[in-house]
């Protein structure tokens, strides 16, 4: 040991009377990383999911799925299959796809522009893809 520290070593360190001593935890929130760019982490991960881009479709491809959508309206129960587009609520222009099979319609309505499945799915005319009488 160096000399000249003995009259110092074995004394008590005083500590602060003023205030009580910290915790664990409270030291240890003192050393925690910092995090510049808040939201950074969420932005990344919101870019990088995946979703599907909506399918132009052509004259053709509307025509039938107007004429599948009025034999539909004439007989509400004919089963049919469909496959339409969900977007997605964060991206412009993206979303995915659900195919639903052997299903059925419960009320089709021309002045709101949606057709309404059994199970209570609301489908709007623009985003149906196929429909398969």
């Amino acid at each position: 040991m160096r000399e000249g520290y003995e009259d110092i070593i074995n004394l008590k360190y005083p500590y602060p009377t003023g205030h009580e001593k910290m915790s664990m935890a409270e030291r240890a929130a003192q050393f925690s990383p910092f995090a510049a760019l808040t939201g950074y982490d969420d932005l990344i991960r919101e870019e990088a999911r995946y979703v599907d881009d909506k399918i132009k479709l052509s004259q053709e491809e509307k025509d039938k799925i107007n004429q599948a959508l009025n034999i539909i309206s004439k007989d509400i129960s004919t089963c049919f299959d469909i496959t339409y587009f969900i977007p997605d609520k964060l991206k412009e222009n993206g979303g995915r796809y659900i195919k639903t099979e052997r299903t059925r319609a419960k009320k089709i309505s021309d002045s709101e522009k949606n057709l309404t499945l059994c199970d209570d799915t609301k489908i709007k005319f623009k985003n149906i893809v196929s429909i398969s009488i």
